[in-house]
């Protein structure tokens, strides 16, 4: 994750969530990498409060008059800031605490109702995305593109496809939308796809919601115990040529890379963030280093020549980086896979990235402390401007 750096006192950092209370989790590096920020005398903090959570509440249900009152309060927020943090998990514990502070505290028989909605808490964050996204364009990190225009968004894996037909970005085979031929699906996977495949959640990303099948079963026991497969794609498994789970991970800064190497896991079968992940840096002076024996194979394995990433991997970057940041996600995690026979595929773009890789490129010890990492992330994303 991540934030920009301001360069003028007058713009700010604006959060959708209070970054104080609710800076655990996913949230802990914008929180941090904003609050050095204004520590050096280059940003302000601010946040969405009670009064603007009321008004989310009221324009959620759609009254156009509400609506329209909403925009002009939020959009005289906005006009300040030079970077919007929305992550979703934190807005929904401050939107929904609000909501139970105004039931339990001032008996708000309106927001009651709305509190036992299960459905509300959806309703009021897409109604804040599609506010966000047509107010402050290329402003925002960790929304989520409206579905009107999510044929714009390469971070949803449902309209990745789509974009790299168009901008000829190498994809892998893929059947998006698998619910409408829910019919005929089998058929469609065992033709196009084979049934080694991967089933991947549109929105979910550093390695969760994704599911390994490698048979017509698998995929029978998955539909019955997954109803939502409306929210799922299907990737075909691509062989790849080392012997642990492996894949390019490039870090993007709008349009500029800022970090590159190749992230392995001997833990998994696909790479993830989690127990045992590790990056062999292909950027900064850290790509010099020393190599451990399971780096030499990697490195033999993908026919490297030389300590950087390969043109063909950095050039797919670019242009995931390109459109990801025209369409307002500023720092992105850009997943690029080489297959056996050295064909290069995008596979997915993180709008909320882990920055590990950061330490790994330019860091001067394995693991970076928290704050050390902050710093040296802030320092590293200052060369973009």
């Amino acid at each position: 994750m991540g934030t920009a750096i301001i360069q003028s006192k007058q713009e700010e950092v604006l959060f959708t969530f209070n970054p104080n209370k609710y800076s655990n989790g996913r949230s802990i590096l914008y929180t941090d990498l904003a609050k050095k920020l204004k520590e050096e005398g280059k940003a302000k903090i601010s946040c969405l409060d009670k009064e603007d959570y009321r008004e989310i509440a009221r324009s959620t249900k759609f009254d156009a008059a509400v609506t329209l009152n909403f925009n002009k309060k939020l959009e005289g927020k906005l006009s300040g800031a030079k970077l919007i943090v929305h992550d979703t998990d934190k807005f929904r514990d401050s939107f929904m605490n609000y909501l139970m502070e105004e039931v339990v505290y001032n008996n708000n028989k309106n927001l009651e109702r709305e509190c036992n909605n299960p459905e509300f808490e959806n309703l009021a964050e897409f109604n804040l995305n599609r506010h966000l996204y047509l107010l402050a364009p290329k402003k925002t990190a960790g929304i989520r593109v409206p579905r009107m225009y999510k044929h714009n968004d390469i971070t949803r894996k449902d309209s990745a496809k789509e974009i790299c037909e168009n901008e000829e970005i190498p994809y892998p085979p893929t059947i998006t939308e698998l619910h409408k031929k829910k019919s005929g699906i089998f058929g469609m996977i065992g033709r196009f796809l084979g049934w080694k495949i991967y089933l991947k959640h549109i929105f979910k990303t550093n390695g969760k919601g994704i599911y390994r099948i490698t048979s017509k079963e698998d995929f029978e026991e998955f539909i019955e115990n997954k109803p939502e497969i409306e929210k799922y794609i299907a990737q075909k498994e691509i062989k790849i040529p080392t012997k642990v789970a492996s894949h390019f991970r490039i870090l993007s800064f709008g349009k500029q890379i800022i970090a590159s190497g190749i992230q392995y896991n001997t833990n998994f079968e696909y790479v993830t963030n989690g127990e045992g992940s590790r990056i062999l840096p292909l950027m900064g002076p850290n790509s010099y280093r020393k190599h451990s024996k399971i780096e030499k194979e990697i490195f033999s394995a993908y026919c490297l020549k030389s300590r950087e990433t390969p043109k063909s991997i950095m050039e797919i970057g670019m242009k995931a980086a390109k459109n990801a940041s025209d369409n307002g996600f500023q720092l992105n995690g850009i997943d690029v896979i080489r297959s056996k026979d050295g064909k290069d595929m995008l596979i997915d773009v993180n709008p909320l990235p882990g920055i590990g890789i950061v330490n790994a490129c330019y860091g001067k010890r394995d693991r970076c402390p928290p704050k050390e990492l902050v710093s040296m992330t802030a320092e590293v994303i200052s060369t973009c401007f």
